[in-house]
């Protein structure tokens, strides 16, 4: 089946502005890659701010969609943490163009898309707080403030894949995931120790 113009447009839109960033892409650049006329895009996004932040929130709520699945079906916190660890290398090899986006682009001041990106972390960080209350009232966590670890957490995903990025490292997950899971739950675990 041929993908929609729709479809054409965001994946045109996703490999030009990982190419050339926010500021440099025109529209016309993405017109051209996904074969429709200019018009067509501004019909079905309006305009450049509004075609990145819809790139910007479909990945996003993409991300936060996989973590509640997470969260909803496993019971317990450290299998969560790491299946939540291994939805982040997914997405990051599933979606290493909008990455690229989200870590050079997405925090910069563009106008509304910005604000988005912050209320959908927001989000996600809630997420994170809810498991890390749940390790604390199974005692499986050292009893330590949920929100303080659910942003050192993002944090740290979020640097690892920044490095990847800018570093271009094909496949941060072999490189980090285990060390990522020693580090951070040894330090949170009730007993102190490392998982193996």
């Amino acid at each position: 089946m041929e993908q929609s113009i729709h479809s054409r447009i965001l994946e045109a839109a996703k490999q030009e502005f990982s190419r050339k960033g926010f500021h440099r892409t025109v529209v016309s650049d993405i017109a051209d890659r996904a074969k429709v006329g200019k018009g067509t895009v501004y019909r079905h996004f309006g305009n450049k701010e509004d075609l990145f932040g819809r790139l910007i929130r479909e990945g996003t709520d993409s991300l936060e969609k996989q973590i509640h699945e997470v969260l909803s079906r496993t019971a317990s916190p450290i299998d969560a943490l790491e299946e939540i660890l291994e939805v982040h290398f997914d997405f990051f090899e599933n979606s290493r163009e909008l990455i690229d986006i989200v870590i050079m682009e997405g925090l910069q001041r563009i106008g509304r898309v910005r604000e988005e990106l912050v209320q959908e972390l927001f989000r996600i960080r809630a997420l994170l707080r809810q498991l890390f209350e749940t390790g604390v009232e199974q005692k499986v966590f050292r009893k330590r403030d949920p929100d303080k670890l659910a942003v050192l957490l993002q944090g740290y995903i979020w640097s690892v894949l920044r490095a990847a990025v800018i570093y271009e490292l094909a496949d941060p997950r072999a490189m980090y995931r285990e060390l990522m899971q020693e580090t951070f739950l040894k330090g949170i675990l009730e007993s102190g120790e490392a998982v193996d």
